[in-house]
């Protein structure tokens, strides 16, 4: 879940809050007090988080907590996720309200300060007033903000960059020249300033000659580098799941290619690397949604055994696996087909023991694998099978 909206009488125990600082996270406070209700015991699975918003006292200010009226929560995810660098030099680049290592350390001050005990899955929260649209509109004008001073920024420095460059290459033309004027003019006795003021002006006249490339030059620029940024777009469309990492890379390759498209002699290779990029960028997210999404689903998420069909979804959120029950089996005949641009999205309902459920939860889904009504054919449609895994509308 990334929204939650707490009932009856839950609110933010302020007195209780924990904060922890350290060298490494950067000196801020990372600050957690925990969620409780009237039947809360001492087990604490949710926590209000913030960032140098807690006292000494167990004092937690953070956010809407104050307010009486705040009850919805917008839940953190955890950085580390999916990160194979987190350890190393990820956590240098997420922001500190996404260090969950940070806030299981305040969470110890917590649990030492005062009479309660964190679950083991604790979920982290920034406690606000807002509605789920209302933070959604707020992170999508940070995100358009964001995108277009980043581009505004790249445009100037790949524009600075071009001109420097270019000046430079006059210059050093200039300069190759006018040393050649000066060679020849010294061996010249008589009337030097009029002779070197002949030889320099030659000089300039002379047409450039364009500089043919090595052997081993075009290897590098045509083969070699195209290649490696072709296969590092594979890679990194594909395995990476880090934001952050992806928008640097996304970045360095926009200035990059800035950079060639503005420089005269440079702009087909730019078009080139564009071309590049472009096509490693598709075949890596292809490959991530045919291949792997489906082993990041189980590998990064919760799995659950002996699940009932008509349990409600809403239990299984984190789920990356099912196990369904033996009395689980999958309606085959009651499926659905829809066509749209040539393609049919199939979903078939897996039922239970009942034979007319007032709702199904769960759904078995492909495409081009069914017709339009019944005969659903996906996968392992037609053996036993028991497990599923789950599809998600977004990389998580």
């Amino acid at each position: 879940a990334g929204f939650i909206n707490f009932i009856g009488d839950a609110s933010v125990a302020r007195s209780m809050a924990g904060g922890a600082t350290s060298l490494q996270g950067g000196l801020q406070t990372y600050c957690v007090a925990p969620v409780i209700d009237g039947a809360s015991d001492n087990s604490v699975g949710f926590w209000a988080v913030g960032i140098d918003c807690c006292d000494g006292d167990g004092k937690f200010t953070c956010d809407d907590s104050a307010n009486a009226a705040a009850k919805n929560g917008f839940v953190l995810r955890n950085a580390s996720d999916g990160d194979p660098f987190f350890d190393t030099v990820g956590w240098h680049f997420v922001s500190p309200a996404y260090r969950w290592d940070r806030m299981l350390e305040a969470i110890e001050v917590a649990e030492a300060l005062h009479d309660v005990k964190s679950s083991e899955h604790p979920v982290f929260v920034r406690w606000t007033t807002k509605s789920q649209e209302e933070l959604e509109s707020d992170a999508w004008t940070r995100i358009a903000v964001t995108l277009a001073l980043g581009f505004v920024t790249l445009l100037g420095v790949a524009v600075a960059l071009t001109m420097v460059a270019l000046r430079y290459a006059d210059l050093e033309g200039v300069w190759k020249r006018v040393s050649g004027g000066f060679a020849v003019a010294r061996n010249v006795p008589t009337d030097p300033d009029m002779d070197l003021v002949n030889f320099v002006g030659q000089g300039l006249m002379t047409p450039r000659t364009r500089q043919h490339a090595s052997g081993k030059e075009i290897w590098i620029t045509v083969f070699l580098f195209p290649f490696v940024l072709f296969v590092s777009c594979i890679l990194i469309w594909s395995f990476v799941r880090n934001h952050l990492l992806l928008a640097l890379f996304q970045a360095s390759a926009c200035s990059m290619l800035l950079v060639f498209c503005l420089t005269p002699s440079k702009f087909g290779y730019g078009l080139f690397m564009t071309i590049i990029i472009a096509v490693g960028a598709s075949v890596g997210d292809d490959n991530f949604e045919n291949n792997l999404q489906l082993y990041f689903a189980v590998d990064r998420h919760q799995s659950y055994i002996n699940v009932d069909p008509e349990a409600n979804v809403t239990k299984y959120m984190d789920a990356g696996q099912l196990v369904f029950a033996d009395s689980a089996y999958l309606s085959t005949e009651t499926s659905v087909g829809f066509q749209v641009q040539g393609t049919t999205y199939c979903a078939a309902p897996v039922l239970g023991n009942s034979t007319t459920p007032d709702r199904v939860e769960f759904w078995a889904v492909g495409t081009d694998c069914c017709d339009a009504r019944g005969g659903f054919r996906c996968d392992d449609a037609g053996s036993d099978a028991k497990k599923g895994v789950v599809v998600r509308t977004q990389h998580l």
